[in-house]
């Protein structure tokens, strides 16, 4: 595999395991993202690792993310890695592209309110409509009012 295009690593101070199932939750069911897998181990030193992998689509680009979660002093690091995926060329690719910076920001912005952000508190109309749709959703009471 190539060197991504773009890197970025920081800090969350929540568990491991809420950050993974934010993340691997908004990656399966935001509109333009998807989710490939989920990888769970420990490290040499027993401390848990999560390895969540998924894709974006904005356009007709497309975007591999792989984020690498593992647990530290109590909190998380989460390292994440961008490549932009190239579909042109046979057999294979013959030049790899290199995303944009603005674009790969924009990614890792996400990414990171995904490990922060639980699905159903998320803003927008797929929190709506899974709330429409799961039985949920908030029942509003309206007064009889006599004029």
């Amino acid at each position: 595999m190539h060197d991504p295009d773009f890197t970025y690593d920081t800090r969350l101070a929540m568990p491991i395991e809420t950050a993974t199932q934010n993340l691997s939750e908004n990656l399966h069911l935001k509109w333009n993202f998807g989710l490939l897998y989920v990888d769970k181990y420990t490290d040499e030193s027993g401390a848990p690792v999560s390895i969540v992998t998924g894709l974006h689509k904005k356009d007709e680009t497309l975007h591999h993310i792989r984020v690498i979660l593992a647990e530290k002093d109590k909190s998380t690091l989460v390292s994440t890695s961008i490549w932009k995926v190239m579909m042109a060329g046979y057999p294979l690719p013959k030049s790899i592209a290199i995303t944009e910076k603005s674009d790969a920001v924009d990614l890792i912005d996400e990414v990171i309110q995904f490990c922060e952000i639980p699905f159903k508190e998320g803003k927008g109309i797929v929190s709506w409509l899974s709330n429409l749709f799961s039985g949920t959703s908030e029942k509003r009471k309206y007064e009889d009012t006599q004029m």
